[in-house]
C-alpha cells in the first residue's frame, strides 16, 4: 500500500515537473530562434536581467557592450527587453538589452509551427520589487539632460506605451515625478519636441539630474539602507566616529548631492545626512532614493488692511535658492520611526512633545520650511523687508521655548539667528527635531515682523515693522542703509504720510560722473521732439543746423535728450514724491494686495478698460477673459507685478482714449493676426512702421531656441499669449537679472550688462509710468511696497535741476544773393561766412537778399546798400531766439 502510495506521488511530481515550467513562463515570449536583430543605439549596456537594476554582463573579466550596427539573436523578450545571444572575441553570450535599441529583422514562419502550451489562467510570477511596485508623488520640477544618443518618450511609464517621440543627446528635459513600475525606476519629464511642450516617460537611467547644490530626497526602501562610501556595492561602509555603521530607515530625509554612474553601468546618487548633528556623506543606489517635494502649504489670509504682514505663497526649488515669486506648498513626510540612537530624538507620529523651556533643535524632513508670524487665526508667512518669505533650512539651529495648539494643529515657538538678528516665530512640529547640532545662518536678514507668545498658549502677534518705527528709529535705519543726507528729507515726508512703505538703498557702487558719461551717448537715450530746446541735444549728430531740426533715431518723433536732461532724470532725488517713487517700487508679483481691480485703475480711459476678448486656447477651445485678468495671468506666470505689466501696456501701445498702437491690431499687412502688447523686439527705425513690424516679426519668430519660444507661448497670435507670455520676458530678461525696478529697466546701473540692455529709449518712461502705477494703489497705500532706491558715489550735494528754460540757438543763414550779381566763392550755409564782389564804377548801389535757416533768428544788413568807391564792407547781423549773434561779410569792391 505504502509502495503504491510512493509511485503515485512520484507521478504527481513529474507531472508538476512538466507543468511548472510553462506556468512560470507567462510574461515572457519565446522568438523564433531565427529572429535576429541590429543594434541602434551608439552604445548599448547587457545586463544579466531584463531590468536596469541589473549588473552589466562580463566577458572574460571585462564590461561588454554592443555598438551601433552590431547583429544579435534575439532568445526572448520580457516586458520591453529582449534576451540575446552574441558572440565577443570568438566567446557566445547571452544577456538582456532594452527592446527600444534593437531594430527586429523581419522573420518568415517555418511551414511547421512549433507546437505551444495553451496558457491556462494562472498568475503571472515576476520577481518581487524591491520598493513598492508603483509609487508616485507631487511634481517637483528638477532640471535635467539627456545622457543617451536617442531616448524614446513613452506615454505611460513601460517600454509597450505609446511612443511620443524621441530625444536627442544632451537635450534639456525637466523632471517633474518619479514612479516605480516593475522594479525600474521611470522619471516623468516635460520637454519640447517639434516646438511644442510636451510630457512623457523615460527610463530614469538615461537622464542626468542638473544638481547645483542640492536636492531633497528620502530613503525609498523596505528595509534600512547601509550607506556606501564611494559609488558601488563592493566599497566600505560608512560608519559614525565610534565606528558603527551608518543605516538609514525607510522615508529618512537626505539631502541628494551628486549623481554618478559605477563601472558596472549602476546609478548611484551621492547624499548628505545630519545625524546627532553631525554631517555624513555617502552613496545609496538611485533606484532606493526618491526625490521628495518640499512644500508648505499656509491656510490663506484675510485681505490686509493695515502694515501687516500679508500671506505669501512662494515656491521653492530645493537645488537653488527661492525666486521671490516661487510657490511653497511642502506636504510633510511622515514623522519617521525613532531610531535606536540617543540623540537627536526623533518625534513619533501622532505625538507632539510640550516644552515649557528653551530646548535645543534642528530643521529636518525638508530642504526648507515657512516660519509664520500668526497661527490662530489665519497662518500668516514671516517676510522681511525685502518682502520674501523668511525661511529656515534642513539641519538649521532653532531654540523651542513653548508648544502652542491650535484646534487639531501643533505649533512650536522657536527662536533662531539670522546674521546678528535673533527672529521668533512659529513652525509647524513634524519639521523639529529635538537635540545638539545644527548650523546658525550668517545671511543678514531682518523681519518685517516677529511675534510672541501669550501665557495662555495662543499666538499674539506683535509685530515691529518699518512702518511703526518711531522718528529715531527711522532715522538709524536711514543710516544703516546708507542714504546720503541729501535724500533723506523727501523719504521722511513719505516715511509720515505712508508709514508702511518700506526704502532701501540700491548701492550701485557706481560714480556719479561716470554714470553720466556712459549714459549721454549719441541716440542711447531719447526724449520727444515737442519737449522746449533745453531738454533736447545739440551735440553733432544730435542736431542739424542747416535745417533747423533734431535728428530722430526712433520713429520721427524721438530725439536725443540734452545731457542737462539726461542728469535731470537719472537723480533719483528728483523723484521722492508720493507718485514719482513708483519708478523704484520692486516689480515681483504680490497677489496679497496686487489685483483686477487695480490693473483697472490703470487701464481706466483707454481702449482695454472693462473690456474683453475672445481666443483660442491649444485645444481649440475658445475662451473669453478680460484684459486686466490676462494681466493677472500674466504676473502669476512670469512673478512680475500686474500693475506694471498693464503700466507697460499702457506706455507702449495706448495712443488714445479709444485708440491702440497697430502692433496690437492683428491686421499688419503681410503680418496679421499677430500681437506685441510689450513691443518687445520693436527695434529703433526711421522708416514708416518700421519698429512696428520689427515687433511683429518677433511675435512670430521669437527666438532661435525653441525651448525658449516655448516658455514665450510664441507665436502670439492672440492678445493672451502676447500679454503672458511677453510678461515672461520680461521678467527672466529683466527683473530676474536684477533689474526689477522700472527706474533700472530704463537706466541699466547693475552689474550685469552696465550701461546697456536698457528696456527703453525714453528716458520720460519710467517717471511717467510709475505715475500711472500710483493710480492704482488708490485706497491701497497702507500696504508694505517695498522700494528700492539708487545711490551713487561723488553725487552733486543737491538734486540735479531742471533743465534752464533755452531758446533756439539757429543763427545760420539759409539764404545769400545780391541781385544781377554773383558772390565769390558761391554761398554755402556750412561753410563760409566771407564773400567777395567787384562791381564797376558805374554801380552805385546794390540789392542785398537773405533769410535765416530758422524762422525764430532775425537778419539785420539787408536791402539796398549805397557803395563807395573802393571797398565797402557789409555786414549782416543773425541774431537767434536765444541772442547768439553770427555774422557773414561780403567785401564789395567799387572800381574807380
Amino acid at each position: 500500500m505504502k509502495k503504491n502510495t510512493y509511485y503515485k506521488w512520484l507521478a504527481v511530481l513529474l507531472c508538476i515537473m512538466i507543468v511548472w515550467p510553462q506556468v512560470f513562463k507567462s510574461g515572457i515570449t519565446t522568438v523564433d530562434a531565427a529572429a535576429t536583430g541590429t543594434v541602434t543605439a551608439t552604445s548599448l549596456n547587457i545586463r544579466s536581467g531584463p531590468a536596469t537594476t541589473y549588473e552589466r554582463v562580463q566577458v572574460n573579466g571585462n564590461y561588454t557592450s554592443l555598438k551601433k550596427g552590431d547583429k544579435v539573436t534575439i532568445v526572448s523578450e520580457k516586458s520591453g527587453w529582449y534576451k540575446i545571444s552574441f558572440t565577443v572575441n570568438g566567446k557566445k553570450t547571452e544577456g538582456y538589452v532594452m527592446a527600444d535599441y534593437i531594430k527586429k529583422a523581419s522573420v518568415t514562419p517555418t511551414p511547421t509551427a512549433k507546437p505551444t502550451v495553451k496558457p491556462t489562467a494562472t498568475p503571472t510570477v515576476t520577481k518581487k520589487p524591491t520598493s513598492s511596485s508603483t509609487i508616485s508623488q507631487d511634481d517637483f520640477k528638477e532640471p535635467g539632460t539627456v545622457n543617451a544618443t536617442s531616448l524614446n518618450v513613452r506615454k505611460t511609464p513601460a517600454t509597450t506605451g505609446t511612443r511620443l517621440g524621441a530625444l536627442k543627446n544632451k537635450q534639456k528635459v525637466t523632471v517633474l515625478n518619479e514612479v516605480f513600475v516593475g522594479g525600474q525606476k521611470w522619471y516623468r519629464i516635460s520637454f519640447t519636441l517639434n516646438k511644442k511642450a510636451q510630457t512623457g516617460y523615460v527610463l530614469s537611467d538615461y537622464i542626468k539630474l542638473t544638481i547645483s547644490s542640492y536636492i531633497m530626497g528620502y530613503v525609498n526602501s523596505t528595509t534600512s539602507m547601509k550607506v556606501q562610501t564611494v559609488a558601488g556595492s563592493k566599497s566600505a561602509y560608512v560608519k559614525t566616529k565610534a565606528g558603527k555603521v551608518i543605516s538609514l530607515p525607510n522615508k529618512r530625509a537626505v539631502k541628494i548631492t551628486q549623481e554618478v554612474t559605477d563601472n558596472k553601468g549602476v546609478k548611484w546618487l551621492g547624499v548628505s545626512f545630519t545625524i546627532s548633528g553631525v554631517k555624513y556623506n555617502g552613496y545609496l543606489p538611485a533606484n532606493k532614493v526618491l526625490i521628495k517635494k518640499v512644500v508648505v502649504t499656509p491656510t490663506p489670509t484675510k485681505a490686509p488692511t493695515q502694515a501687516v504682514t500679508p500671506s505669501l505663497t512662494p515656491s521653492i526649488t530645493p537645488t537653488a535658492s527661492p525666486a521671490p515669486t516661487a510657490s511653497i506648498t511642502p506636504t510633510a513626510s511622515p514623522a519617521p520611526t525613532a531610531t535606536p540612537q540617543v540623540t537627536p530624538t526623533v518625534t513619533p507620529a501622532g505625538y507632539v512633545r510640550e516644552v515649557n523651556q528653551n530646548t535645543e533643535a534642528t530643521i529636518q524632513y525638508a530642504s526648507k520650511i515657512n516660519v509664520y508670524s500668526e497661527v490662530v487665526n489665519n497662518s500668516t508667512i514671516l517676510i522681511d523687508t525685502s518682502y520674501n518669505p523668511i525661511l529656515l533650512s534642513m539641519d538649521e539651529k532653532v531654540i523651542v521655548s513653548k508648544t502652542i495648539r491650535n484646534n487639531l494643529d501643533a505649533w512650536y515657538y522657536v527662536t533662531f539667528k539670522k546674521g546678528a538678528n535673533t527672529i521668533s516665530g512659529y513652525v509647524q512640529t513634524q519639521y523639529v527635531v529635538f537635540g545638539t547640532g545644527g548650523f546658525e545662518d550668517t545671511t543678514a536678514v531682518f523681519p518685517i515682523a516677529s511675534v510672541t507668545p501669550n501665557p495662555t498658549g495662543s499666538v499674539t502677534p506683535s509685530p515691529t515693522t518699518v512702518g511703526t518705527m518711531n522718528d529715531g528709529q527711522f532715522e538709524a535705519y536711514l543710516t544703516n542703509q546708507g542714504f546720503p543726507e541729501s535724500y533723506k528729507p523727501y523719504l521722511r515726508n513719505l516715511h509720515k504720510q505712508y508709514p508702511a512703505w518700506i526704502f532701501e538703498a540700491y548701492q550701485t557702487g557706481l560714480d556719479w560722473n561716470t554714470v553720466i558719461a556712459k549714459q549721454n551717448v549719441l541716440g542711447k537715450n531719447l526724449i520727444s521732439n515737442g519737449k522746449s530746446v533745453e531738454w533736447k541735444s545739440l551735440d553733432t549728430g544730435a542736431y542739424s543746423w542747416t535745417t533747423d531740426s533734431f535728428i530722430p533715431f526712433d520713429g520721427s518723433t524721438w530725439v536725443t535728450a540734452s545731457k542737462e536732461a539726461l542728469e535731470y532724470y537719472i537723480d533719483p532725488r528728483n523723484f521722492l514724491t508720493e507718485k514719482s517713487i513708483f519708478q523704484f517700487e520692486m516689480l515681483t508679483y504680490k497677489g496679497q494686495y496686487q489685483n483686477g481691480t487695480g490693473v483697472e485703475s490703470i487701464l481706466y480711459n483707454t481702449p482695454l478698460y472693462n473690456k474683453s476678448f475672445t481666443y483660442k486656447e491649444d485645444t481649440g477651445k475658445s475662451t473669453t477673459i478680460s484684459y486686466s485678468q490676462s494681466f493677472v495671468d500674466a504676473a502669476v506666470y512670469s512673478g512680475v507685478s500686474p500693475y506694471h505689466l498693464a503700466t507697460r501696456v499702457k506706455q507702449e501701445v495706448v495712443t488714445g482714449t479709444s485708440t491702440l498702437s497697430s502692433s496690437v491690431s492683428g491686421t499688419v499687412a503681410g503680418l496679421e493676426g499677430l500681437y506685441n502688447f510689450y513691443n518687445i523686439g520693436a527695434y529703433h527705425s526711421t522708416a514708416a512702421g518700421g519698429a512696428i513690424a520689427n515687433a511683429l516679426k518677433y511675435a512670430r519668430n521669437g527666438t532661435t531656441s525653441a525651448e525658449l519660444n516655448t516658455l514665450y507661448r510664441i507665436p502670439w497670435d492672440n492678445p493672451y499669449d502676447s500679454i503672458v507670455g511677453g510678461a515672461y520676458i520680461i521678467g527672466s530678461n529683466y527683473i530676474k537679472r536684477g533689474q526689477d525696478t522700472i527706474y533700472l529697466q530704463k537706466f541699466n546701473v547693475t552689474p550685469v550688462s552696465t550701461h546697456t540692455h536698457q528696456y527703453m529709449a525714453n528716458i520720460e518712461a519710467p517717471n511717467a509710468e510709475g505715475a500711472k502705477t500710483y493710480a492704482a494703489y488708490t485706497g491701497m497705500t497702507n500696504v508694505p511696497i517695498v522700494f528700492s532706491i539708487p545711490v551713487y558715489s561723488n553725487m552733486p550735494a543737491v538734486s540735479a535741476p531742471i533743465p534752464v528754460k533755452k531758446y533756439n540757438p539757429n543763427n545760420w543763414l539759409k539764404t545769400l544773393t545780391i541781385d544781377g550779381y554773383s558772390l565769390t566763392p558761391t554761398f554755402d550755409l556750412s561753410k563760409e561766412q566771407f564773400y567777395s564782389l567787384i562791381v564797376e564804377n558805374a554801380v552805385s548801389s546794390i540789392n542785398v537778399r537773405a533769410t535765416a535757416v530758422s524762422t525764430k533768428a532775425t537778419v539785420a544788413g539787408v536791402g539796398t546798400i549805397p557803395l563807395q568807391v573802393g571797398n565797402n564792407a557789409v555786414t549782416l547781423t543773425v541774431t537767434a531766439e536765444n541772442g547768439d549773434v553770427r555774422q557773414y561779410q561780403i567785401n564789395v569792391v567799387r572800381e574807380n
